[in-house]
Order: structure tokens, then C-alpha cells, then sequence
């Protein structure tokens, strides 16, 4: 029995080695810098464990077809009227699975949306556009798809770390 507790401690790390967990608290040690890393790091160690859209993350080219992608998500309701929260949100994703730190931004309201996978270095690595009962797309980067990119990235590195939770002894 002693043997098998012994494994059980290892279980966490061989679940994200094996892409089963978005998890990653040895992000320091990946020399992966650049203007969203600091905002990466946040989300990792605050933001909540997701299985991201298959349909998206295969148009977003980080997945194969029907398997929903890991991520740790943060996510800000945007919608002006209080009384219909949750019809707009943006949401900052992160994972891991790819043996590199994956960055998904979206902005997306009831019925439709749009996703920019990006590096921790900020570059636009593809885009995909989404509308209800349609299935997701991906869209040309043109110098209006940098543009709005570029402006959901601004909104999120202008955007406060969340508040400290603190841990369960």
C-alpha cells in the first residue's frame, strides 16, 4: 500500500506531462518571456480548469477534431446592462498541453465571437471567427484582424490581477 501512496504524489505532474491537466506551476523555470507572460502567470495560478470548445481550438489549430483543448481560463462578463450579465464576456485562456505556453484572448457575446491564439510574446498566430449554429472558422489575419487583436490584448494588460485566494491548510 506504502507503494502505491508513493505514486499517487506523481500523478499531478505526469497528468500535465501527458497534456491531461493545463496546469503548470514551473512556468519560471521556461525562460518564456515577453508582455503576457506576467498576465499568463496570473491566470495559471488563479484562473479556473476548462476544456475548451473543440470546434474553436481546432479552427485555432491546437487541437484535433472533437477533443476539447485544457486550459486554465479567466474570464470578465463585459455586458454594459447589469440585469443581462453573462450576454458578453472576455476571456484570457492558457495552456501547457503543447509542450509550450499557448495564449487563447476572446471576446465573444450570445451569438458570436472571436478567438486570437497567441504567444506569450504577444504575436498573432491565428484567428477564428464564430457565430451561433455555424461552425467556427478560421479567419485571414488581415491588418483589421492585428487591429482587433491588438486592442483585446491592450484591454487585458490593462486589466488589474485578480485577488489572492488564499490556500486551504
Amino acid at each position: 500500500m506504502k507503494s502505491c501512496i508513493k505514486y499517487l504524489f506523481l500523478m499531478p505532474a505526469l497528468m500535465a506531462t501527458l497534456g491531461l491537466m493545463s496546469d503548470c506551476r514551473v512556468m519560471a523555470q521556461t525562460n518564456e518571456n515577453g508582455p503576457l507572460a506576467h498576465l499568463a502567470q496570473v491566470t495559471f495560478d488563479t484562473g479556473l480548469d476548462v476544456a475548451y470548445s473543440a470546434n474553436i481550438c481546432t479552427a485555432l489549430g491546437v487541437t484535433q477534431p472533437g477533443t476539447p483543448f485544457p486550459v486554465k481560463q479567466r474570464t470578465i462578463d463585459t455586458t454594459e446592462n447589469p440585469k443581462l450579465s453573462g450576454l458578453a464576456a472576455k476571456h484570457f485562456m492558457v495552456s501547457r498541453v503543447r509542450g509550450h505556453i499557448d495564449i487563447i484572448i476572446a471576446h465573444r457575446t450570445a451569438t458570436e465571437g472571436e478567438f486570437y491564439l497567441t504567444t506569450v510574446q504577444g504575436d498573432l498566430e491565428q484567428a477564428v471567427h464564430a457565430q451561433k449554429g455555424i461552425m467556427p472558422q478560421r479567419i485571414p489575419i488581415t491588418d483589421v484582424v492585428k487591429a482587433d487583436f491588438e486592442k483585446e490584448k491592450a484591454w487585458w494588460l490593462a486589466q488589474p490581477d485578480p485577488p489572492k485566494v488564499a490556500s486551504k491548510p
